[in-house]
């Protein structure tokens, strides 16, 4: 059971944040910056929740989870972006 929950909260992170930097991606306007812009925010934003955790009881720190935020993000705009080059 244990196994499953960790595999549970690795998806979870890649999910999420995938689907958060998609949504930051189509929010900007399109320039030549739109993509890195966009998953280094992400990438940000999951470094900060990972920051803040260390004040939470019972939560840490885990440079994994960031990794698989920014991997998230990065995958979902890459797949975004190819389905919009075949329309």
């Amino acid at each position: 059971v244990h196994q499953s929950m960790a595999d549970f909260m690795i998806g979870g992170h890649f999910f999420f944040f995938g689907v958060q930097g998609t949504l930051v991606y189509l929010a900007m306007p399109k320039r030549a910056f739109t993509v890195k812009i966009a998953v280094l925010s992400t990438s940000l934003y999951g470094l900060l929740i990972e920051f803040l955790q260390l004040n939470i009881p019972g939560r840490s720190f885990g440079i994994s989870d960031w990794v698989l935020d920014t991997l998230g993000a990065l995958a979902f705009i890459f797949i975004l972006k190819k389905l919009q080059s075949r329309l």
